[in-house]
């Protein structure tokens, strides 16, 4: 892959990092902050309850934003290795077309297929 394609691969991950971090630091803060509640109206049952209800939802995207940032971290440090947009399962180059899709794509499409098929990812 030619440097130019590299570089914009790399401003798109450096992106998505920042956004994804800005994102887990709000629902720290809005969620899990000692103290805080998502309502804002503390002494109301139904706003308590509701709040009960959106904790756990948010720390599945908090979990989910954890996630594809380890992926968007390991394919940072692919760039510096200049393994970035190679197949981690057979080694061949990953389509650029998959890369534009997913920039942080581990696998080609035929491997990823093929570990969906085996159970070994989601």
């Amino acid at each position: 892959m030619e440097k130019r394609s590299i570089e914009k691969f790399k401003k798109v991950l450096v992106d998505v990092k920042k956004k994804i971090e800005e994102n887990i630091d709000g629902l720290n803060e809005t969620t899990f902050k000692p103290g805080s509640n998502l309502s804002h109206y503390p002494d109301d049952p139904s706003y308590i309850a509701n709040d009960e209800y959106e904790k756990p939802m948010a720390f599945n995207i908090m979990n989910v934003d954890q996630s594809i940032l380890e992926q968007v971290n390991d394919a940072l440090l692919k760039i510096e290795n200049n393994t970035y947009g190679t197949c981690e399962k057979c080694g061949k180059k990953i389509s650029r077309k998959r890369l534009e899709a997913k920039p942080w794509a581990r696998y080609c499409v035929k491997c990823r297929e093929e570990l969906e098929k085996s159970g070994q990812v989601q």
